[in-house]
């Protein structure tokens, strides 16, 4: 659970609370370590994260632990689409993704990530099965998977995610390509 729990704990249960905080904190780089990314757009796909700085493999790039971040039950996800438009409820759901049996949805820039087959960070499993040597007793979050030149994006690769099946009828529903369909269908 974040650093910010008690502030993100009201916006589970009401739309109007959580539309506010992800507008207030879309640019907010809470989770990764100062001045290490920045948004910036990328050819073809948007927004998305680069480095500001060489950031060596093996090198934490998010921790979890501060990260910006709202656990939603397939419920509250409901109750939040309802009061959207249609083009609200495709960026609501592009902005979510599932780990750890529930489903999340992004506030800070970490939203920004773009998927790609060959990322430049992972999560711990990732690295460990690659042979990447992290710090002993690495807290959860991203490392680089190998060194991260400055103004190159940070990419992970969403098969690393899980897909929930109401998330992926939610996103069918709306047009949206899910996480999973990202990671199956693009490079």
């Amino acid at each position: 659970m974040s650093s910010q729990s008690h502030l993100l704990q009201p916006a589970r249960d009401n739309p109007s609370i959580l539309d506010k905080l992800a507008n207030e904190y879309s640019y907010v780089s809470a989770g990764y370590p100062d001045g290490l990314v920045r948004v910036s757009m990328c050819e073809e796909r948007g927004r998305g994260l680069m480095a500001t700085r060489t950031i060596k493999q093996g090198e934490m790039v998010y921790d979890d632990k501060y990260g910006m971040e709202v656990e939603l039950t397939e419920e509250q996800l409901r109750v939040h689409l309802e009061v959207k438009t249609a083009e609200e409820r495709k960026m609501f759901l592009m902005h979510c993704y599932c780990h750890d049996g529930a489903l999340w949805y992004v506030l800070g820039i970490g939203r920004f990530t773009n998927h790609s087959k060959t990322p430049t960070c992972g999560n711990i499993p990732r690295c460990t099965s690659s042979g990447i040597i992290l710090p002993s007793g690495a807290a959860p979050g991203s490392y680089a998977t190998r060194d991260i030149e400055e103004g190159e994006e940070i990419t992970e690769d969403y098969s690393d995610y899980q897909s929930l099946p109401f998330y992926q009828q939610l996103c069918q529903e709306n047009q949206v390509e899910s996480t999973s369909v990202c990671a199956s269908k693009y490079k």
